[in-house]
């Protein structure tokens, strides 16, 4: 059980394929990433929440890892995330999830910066610049819509 704050639930686990979000088997790196990718099969994964405020809104639920998202994304926190379709509608400036060829999965705050390349930022800029990725290195990106917060 996730809590939210000692008298609230904010989510329960649920085996119920109908309702619920997954819970990814892998954590968001908000620092240095370890290289994995985000391409699995959402219907699968039999580790669900069923959080009653996110549950329409969101895709999937994924752990943050690391501290250049601090203050915004604690390490811990777990995120819910709405899978982006059309790179055309991003949010420039929100934070999204991305799975990239050779960073990783990470938590970023996502900008367009060119034709062919994102620029990515952290929160925590004095320690983690910002850097840019090759639009054709991420396989997929997902919007930043909750947060659910460990005490």
């Amino acid at each position: 059980m996730i809590l939210g704050n000692k008298s609230e639930i904010v989510a329960v686990p649920t085996s119920d394929y109908s309702v619920g979000l997954p819970m990814l088997p892998f954590e968001a790196e908000a620092g240095e990433s370890a290289g994995d990718t985000l391409g699995v099969d959402l219907k699968a994964i039999e580790e669900r929440y069923n959080v009653s405020m996110l549950n329409d809104k969101a895709d999937f639920l994924i752990t943050i890892r690391g501290k250049s998202m601090e203050p915004a994304f604690d390490a811990g926190d777990i995120v819910a995330c709405k899978i982006a379709k059309n790179t055309q509608s991003l949010q420039w400036g929100r934070a999204y999830i991305l799975a990239t060829d050779e960073m990783g999965i990470m938590c970023k705050y996502v900008y367009e910066n060119c034709e062919n390349t994102y620029q990515c930022k952290s929160e925590n800029e004095k320690r983690y610049p910002p850097f840019k990725v090759e639009k054709k290195c991420v396989h997929h990106m997902a919007l930043v819509v909750g947060r659910v917060s460990l005490f």
